[in-house]
């Protein structure tokens, strides 16, 4: 099942290290200096909105529990009793193959899918708190394309994922300050969106 993740506002999906000196948080970036959102990330945020859909929607909380351990797995490690592995793969989230294409033919452009920016805590009077200006990359808006591999269709579980793609708004980093707002849409075998 693939699906593309455009975003309507700076993002950042971050690599947990700081840029040196000027930057205290950076993004993660491919081999080719793209970036990127992590497949397990994106697991992790469509098994959230799965899990808030099942608590919302109890009259089928037994069928949404089977679907998320069917698409996601059971949470226990390996190890423990009752473990179940998920029958899915999660792509990473990358740029198109049109974008993609065009940024090895011109390389001069990658620096500009980032923007740096900072903020800081302000006191009560208007004046920054000392010690608190914090720097971060960003990046510009895009639209990245990702894939479920090995996902089933045969009870629903289609109409489930497109519910819990619905339900993500927000991705990354300073999403309630109006960053990584997005949206998650499913794109059928022709390549038009469902």
């Amino acid at each position: 099942m693939r699906y593309t993740i455009t975003f309507f506002s700076y993002w950042h999906c971050g690599t947990g290290l700081s840029g040196g000196f000027g930057i205290d948080q950076i993004v993660i970036r491919n081999r080719d200096g793209l970036p990127f959102i992590p497949g397990k990330t994106l697991k992790g945020l469509l098994r959230d909105a799965a899990e808030n859909l099942k608590e919302i929607h109890i009259q089928d909380n037994v069928q949404w529990e089977e679907f998320i351990t069917t698409v996601f797995g059971t949470r226990e490690g390996a190890a423990q009793p009752g473990f179940r592995s998920s029958c899915c793969f999660f792509s990473d989230g990358i740029p198109g193959d049109d974008l993609q294409r065009v940024l090895r033919e011109e390389p001069f452009l990658v620096p500009h899918l980032y923007r740096t920016l900072a903020s800081t805590s302000i006191t009560d009077k208007g004046l920054a708190k000392k010690a608190t200006l914090r720097v971060k990359e960003a990046v510009i808006p895009l639209t990245l394309h990702a894939e479920i591999k090995g996902f089933p269709d045969d009870g629903g579980e289609k109409e489930k994922i497109i519910k819990c793609m619905q339900w993500v708004k927000r991705l990354g980093v300073c999403r309630n300050r109006g960053m990584g707002r997005c949206q998650f849409v499913p794109v059928a075998e022709g390549g038009e969106e469902i």
